[in-house]
């Protein structure tokens, strides 16, 4: 068996992140296997500070016994979240994409970017080192002997 890190991003990658593990959980049911290898990893990235429930009937990513992060602060607007990422980089020339009017971005990010992938872009690059690192540790986690 292989080990392999499942991520899904925003809601519709947790939505399906929720769907592949709950369809992984049935057929390793019917092999007489009630639990997730360990050496499986799954983290739903999104932007609310708690996971919404991915299905009817399914929970969320922690009732699967996956991992959640979250990328919008628990407070703040979206143009504080801009300045942070652009302030005295080069960011605004390299990622033209990103919005140049951050005042005028009224979506509460802490409920999520409201379908616009642009701001969950920005957001993620707020949070890029944290990510890097709870990545890194799942992956550690399903290298270890006990997962093995």
């Amino acid at each position: 068996m292989r080990n392999i890190l499942f991520v899904g991003c925003g809601g519709s990658g947790g939505a399906l992140l929720g769907y592949l593990m709950d369809q992984l959980r049935s057929d390793l049911r019917r092999h007489g296997i009630d639990q997730l290898p360990g050496g499986w990893g799954f983290i739903h990235v999104d932007c609310p500070p708690a996971p919404d429930h991915m299905a009817p009937g399914l929970g969320t990513v922690w009732d699967l016994g996956g991992t959640y992060v979250a990328l919008a602060p628990q407070v703040g607007s979206y143009a504080i979240v801009d300045r942070s990422v652009t302030s005295g980089q080069a960011l605004e020339e390299m990622a033209t994409w990103a919005p140049r009017r951050p005042d005028r971005i009224n979506v509460p990010i802490q409920l999520g970017a409201g379908q616009q992938r642009v701001l969950g872009r920005v957001l993620l690059a707020s949070r890029a080192p944290s990510l890097i690192e709870q990545l890194k540790s799942a992956v550690d986690a399903m290298k270890s002997s006990e997962s093995t």
